[in-house]
């Protein structure tokens, strides 16, 4: 393609897993942002598939409602008098999810994508091409090692350097160095 930074993004969020006190009491919501070149925080504009009709009849039969943006509403509601959690109405696997300790969206719920033609930033979607040394006609080949890879050799040279960093700091420092846009996934608001 002759612009590699614009097209659409899909996103699919199965379960959300949080490392924090009493992860079954916050019901996170998610929210998916993207920066312009100039380093400007968008939020990402949701793309709506559906026709005036299926508009009418998605309203009629209950189903959840489609955002202006990128975003997971909570998955379950808080009971403004006990502040205790309640799975929605007919929500399936939709909400707090005891044996796997995780935030769940169902299908119905998860699977999200941008609107088409959406710019991102060169930076996150170049993938440069190095010529292999050697071999028949000089083939192209991708100059590509995978985040995962990237996450390992970060937490095996901190540990070899005696650098007291826990196994998710680490992480997140390989994340930082190796990504292609130089951001991490966080958590910006907590409650």
């Amino acid at each position: 393609p002759s612009r590699p930074e614009v097209g659409q993004l899909g996103i699919n969020l199965q379960s959300l897993t949080l490392n924090l006190d009493a992860p079954e009491t916050k019901n996170p919501r998610v929210a998916v942002y993207t920066y312009t070149e100039s380093g400007e925080k968008v939020q990402l504009k949701r793309w709506d598939p559906r026709s005036t009709m299926r508009k009418v009849s998605n309203t009629l039969a209950m189903a959840p409602k489609v955002g202006k943006y990128v975003d997971w509403e909570r998955t379950m509601r808080r009971d403004k008098v006990t502040g205790q959690l309640f799975k929605k109405f007919t929500a399936g696997d939709h909400g707090w999810n005891k044996e796997e300790k995780a935030w769940k969206w169902s299908n119905l719920h998860g699977a999200q994508y941008s609107i088409e033609r959406t710019p991102f930033r060169k930076a996150c979607c170049e993938r440069k091409q190095v010529l292999e040394s050697g071999g028949a006609g000089n083939a192209v080949k991708p100059n590509l090692i995978t985040l995962p890879a990237c996450r390992v050799i970060t937490a095996g040279i901190l540990n070899r350097s005696l650098h007291p960093v826990t196994h998710r700091q680490a992480v997140l420092m390989a994340d930082q160095i190796f990504s292609r846009c130089g951001a991490v996934p966080g958590i910006l608001d907590a409650i």
